[in-house]
């Protein structure tokens, strides 16, 4: 072994070098192997972006070595290194064909067609590199020993990753046994490097010995030039992102001034229209027809939105009795006053004109502004929790005929729980428990609960013991909303969807709790059709009067936002303020299709609230992107983008 070559290679610099930073580590040996064993043909079996084989062809370069050097791969990806498009063998040929295409060659093929391209015993250095299960690697590595020269060099990466289904390590500790003549580096996911035990005495490498005494300063030399290329290169992509995210933030400036532009022209606009408008209503036409237009225009409207109620197939109200009371309200509340009450009546299903009576509390509408929420799956590697987390799933099952789709749901919980369903029936009790025969993800359990309270009562009273034994819970249910189903068909598919869409979705939602010990509840943002009804409704009075009895003080100043359709993922703890409450199911009452001011509809309106008192934050997401939300880069950011999301309800409750 030459020690000035090693003294050298430390100031070995590759000259190209990409995502994924896997390979990084090996660089400066990869070099001084080559320039170490000077091979005649070197093969490298998966290439992806080129690091390890360019690596190769620079320092077949830069030590003046005669090798050809061939690098087999599809450039389609796999299992392991993720399915990609032409995009980056495009990449890697550009840069291929500009440096070292006279004496190396791109073999875009599978590992066994291009076998029959070499000669038996012809290979002096083999680095095998492509899919990484245990079976494929021991393929890979007994088809091309018929092809390798005798004392031959083979380097197996990856033999340091036990996850995944990676198989490196295994069938490496079964070849160290046959071939004593090795090595191995730890770092950067591992590489195990040996010779073949018929190599001639010109070619025994003396430093792979097993009695070497070079042998472990050698692993300590480049592990320590590997992890301090591996730095540089950690340094150099915060580098480009930092100039990325300056880009993206001029880019967005730019979008910014122009979108100011723009106003500054609407405002223009505006001014001039209302010029416009200010000398029409000083004109002494206007003034003389002003009678008629009071008498006019707002019975016209009443009855334009009054239409628009009778032509909802959901409202069985008379219609002509309704007009009356429309018109009462007008006189005494005007014509916003109208359209609250028609607004209700079209999202709430009120059958009957009794309900616009004029001395009736006005429903509170106040749908959330300027908050954010999360989106999910978050953009960045998430590790496997070390303890699989304590939970509960509560689903309260009127509905069982959608059993299958909430298995293939509840399939996505990449971990084992326990499934607590409620349901109003025996019969539906044993069409459950069929449905759940095989169940392999935990234990269920079914109860039967009166038909109130919707899924509140049930997830609430009659699974209460549940909460004390799991330090989080996921509250679902069969919604259907048969009062709306044409407004709000897709409403439980996108709850559903939003909170168990995909292993990933859910790994995210534990990878906040775990971040986040304060983090309380996590909740689908509103379903777009229901966006503008989110407000106290006509529960305002009730809710006051409940929520005092947990220490909340409401005010219709305050700020209101809550889970709605009341699924979510929650932290035991952060409900506890209601589970302790002295309620019983006789205190919701019985269902009979009511829409509004039930105590369930209250309980859903405070949950958040209950969240808060109890010490703890929550958050909403989304998936897909349909609203303003957070996009999630690194654990380093999750915690700052929980806490931007919440605007805090109790503070605000002036």
């Amino acid at each position: 072994m030459n020690l000035n070559s090693l003294i050298t290679i430390a100031s070995f610099i590759p000259n190209s070098l990409q995502s994924p930073n896997a390979w990084v580590g090996h660089l400066a040996f990869a070099a001084w192997l080559t320039q170490e064993v000077r091979p005649k043909i070197l093969v490298e079996l998966g290439t992806h972006t080129g690091n390890s084989y360019f690596a190769f062809c620079q320092s077949v370069v830069e030590g003046d070595v005669a090798t050809k050097c061939y690098a087999v791969d599809t450039w389609q990806g796999d299992e392991h290194a993720g399915l990609y498009g032409d995009e980056i063998f495009a990449k890697v040929n550009a840069y291929h064909q500009e440096h070292y295409s006279k004496f190396s060659s791109l073999l875009r093929t599978t590992f066994d067609e291009a076998v029959s391209y070499f000669s038996d015993q012809s290979i002096d250095i083999l680095h095998i590199d492509g899919l990484h299960t245990y079976e494929a690697v021991r393929h890979d590595f007994e088809t091309w020993l018929p092809k390798l020269a005798p004392g031959a060099i083979i380097l197996f990466h990856d033999t340091n990753v036990r996850e995944q289904n990676f198989g490196v390590w295994k069938l490496w500790e079964e070849l160290q046994v046959r071939y004593p003549n090795n090595l191995e580096f730890v770092h950067s996911n591992g590489l195990g490097v040996l010779q073949l035990n018929n190599a001639p005495d010109e070619k025994k490498l003396e430093w792979l010995q097993p009695d070497s005494p070079e042998k472990q300063s050698l692993i300590s030399y480049f592990t320590a030039l590997g992890l301090r290329q591996l730095e540089s290169f950690e340094l150099n992509e915060q580098k480009q992102h930092i100039v990325n995210l300056n880009q993206a933030v001029s880019e967005r400036d730019e979008r910014l001034n122009e979108t100011i532009a723009q106003n500054v022209s609407l405002s223009q606009m505006l001014d001039k229209q209302n010029s416009m408008i200010n000398t029409l209503l000083s004109s002494t036409s206007w003034r003389l027809t002003k009678p008629l237009r009071w008498l006019g225009r707002p019975i016209l409207r009443i009855k334009l939105l009054l239409k628009s109620l009778a032509l909802a197939n959901n409202y069985t109200g008379d219609i002509g009795q309704t007009f009356i009371k429309l018109v009462e309200v007008y006189k005494n509340e005007g014509l916003q006053g109208v359209k609250s009450r028609i607004r209700f009546l079209l999202t709430n299903n009120v059958p009957q004109s009794d309900d616009l009576n004029v001395d009736s509390q006005q429903p509170h509408f106040a749908p959330p502004t300027g908050d954010y929420c999360l989106m999910v799956p978050f953009n960045y590697p998430i590790k496997k929790p070390t303890i699989v987390p304590s939970l509960a799933v509560v689903c309260h099952m009127f509905y069982p005929e959608l059993l299958e789709e909430f298995k293939n749901y509840l399939s996505n919980i990449p971990f084992s729980f326990d499934l607590f369903i409620t349901t109003d029936s025996e019969e539906k009790k044993a069409t459950i428990s069929n449905g759940l025969s095989g169940w392999h993800k935990g234990g269920v359990e079914i109860r039967i609960a009166p038909n109130r309270g919707r899924n509140i009562a049930p997830q609430l009273i009659s699974c209460r013991d549940v909460y004390d034994r799991y330090e989080f819970f996921l509250h679902i249910h069969s919604k259907k909303s048969p009062h709306a189903s044409e407004t709000l068909a897709g409403w439980r598919h996108y709850l559903l969807e939003t909170l168990l869409g995909s292993e990933n979705i859910v790994a995210s939602i534990f990878e906040a709790f775990t971040s986040d010990p304060k983090l309380g509840m996590i909740a689908p943002q509103h379903f777009t059709p229901i966006q503008n009804a989110i407000g106290w409704g006509w529960n305002f009075a009730a809710s006051q009067e409940f929520s005092s009895q947990l220490g909340i003080t409401l005010s219709l100043n305050g700020k209101i936002d809550f889970p709605s359709g009341s699924m979510f993922w929650g932290r035991s703890a952060a409900i506890k303020p209601l589970l302790e409450m002295p309620l019983s199911l006789e205190d919701f009452p019985s269902e009979n299709a009511q829409l509004d001011a039930t105590l369930a509809h209250i309980i859903e309106r405070l949950y958040f609230f209950v969240c808060e008192q109890a010490g703890y934050r929550w958050v909403k997401i989304v998936y897909p992107s349909l609203f303003r939300s957070i996009l999630v880069e690194s654990k380093d950011s999750l915690i700052n983008s929980i806490k931007r999301t919440q605007y805090n309800l109790l503070v605000s409750n002036d």
